[in-house]
């Protein structure tokens, strides 16, 4: 699957991929969204092909070379752990982007419709987190995580795992109109009876999944002497990357010595979003908030 999903990156790039060497774009999008190649894409392709994998004379060396880095990305990436981070990120978002509007508006109607106090509420939480105790991992995104309480809100989180379990039990139809009704009206019973500590909570961990909307990551390959004693190693014993050192990645060539690449994978914009982020969705959702209920009044 990861295989598939970088080739057909490589096929249609869009605003999603970039691929530089020695410092100069090889590999961009077109107009179109397809991929773009440098014009001296072929000449960098045959020398890097040549000197690191051993192989000359090819028809198409741009081809090559990129199925060649979708190999070594697919496996740094089953040796490194970074999308299972990403991933642990991503599942912080417990309620979605409907259920952290509807806990925004009740947060602000606690602090008697102030908006600014409640992203006060949310902000200086957050930088609480950033600055007390121990200083954060400085490779790790969760070291400020609200992720650790234990009241009331894993009651909301239970049922909200009970209710998409469902919608897996059935699909691909849905519920009866009876029983999602009932669900919602549970549901906004529960987020009424909530304090600003559980509304705090689920809407951190919201605007921390956030995350994932604006991150870049870098993936850099160089060719490396390894020493004598790293010689031979196999893959999975090599070092791993990390803020002070590359990855070694291994690239074994049939009767000629192995290539050692250094590779290095950085993460830019990882951080939680601010809390008005909350409230430029809440301005976009309270026209259909307030269509749905003129409907219901209708009909009531």
């Amino acid at each position: 699957r990861m295989q598939k999903a970088i080739r057909e990156l490589v096929r249609c790039p869009q605003n999603n991929l970039r691929v530089t060497c020695n410092k100069q774009l090889f590999l961009s999008k077109d107009k179109d969204g397809s991929p773009a190649y440098s014009d001296n894409a072929e000449v960098v392709c045959k020398d890097i092909l040549a000197e690191w994998i051993g192989i000359d004379s090819l028809d198409s060396c741009r081809s090559t070379m990129m199925i060649n880095i979708c190999n070594w990305l697919v496996t740094v990436f089953q040796q490194e752990d970074v999308l299972q981070r990403l991933q642990r990120l991503q599942k912080l978002d417990i309620v979605d982007a409907d259920g952290a509007i509807l806990l925004y508006h009740r947060l602000v109607e606690l602090c008697k419709g102030s908006h600014e106090e409640a992203q006060s509420l949310l902000d200086n939480v957050t930088k609480l987190k950033e600055t007390d105790g121990k200083p954060p991992l400085e490779d790790s995104p969760f070291a400020w995580s609200p992720h650790d309480k234990d009241d009331s809100v894993p009651t909301i989180c239970r049922k909200v795992k009970e209710f998409e379990r469902t919608l897996l039990e059935v699909a691909p139809k849905l519920p009866s109109e009876k029983f999602l009704d009932h669900h919602h009206e549970e549901m906004m019973k529960m987020i009424r009876s909530m304090d600003f500590s559980d509304c705090q909570y689920l809407l951190l961990n919201w605007l921390l999944s956030l995350t994932l909307n604006d991150i870049s990551m870098f993936v850099t390959f160089q060719k490396v002497e390894v020493p004598p004693e790293k010689n031979g190693q196999e893959l999975d014993s090599s070092p791993m990357t990390s803020i002070r050192s590359p990855g070694i990645l291994k690239l074994s060539r049939e009767n000629k010595e192995d290539v050692h690449l250094a590779y290095t994978i950085r993460i830019v914009d990882c951080d939680g979003k601010p809390s008005k982020k909350l409230r430029k969705r809440w301005k976009k959702e309270e026209p259909f908030a307030l269509l749905s209920k003129s409907k219901k009044d209708l009909q009531g």
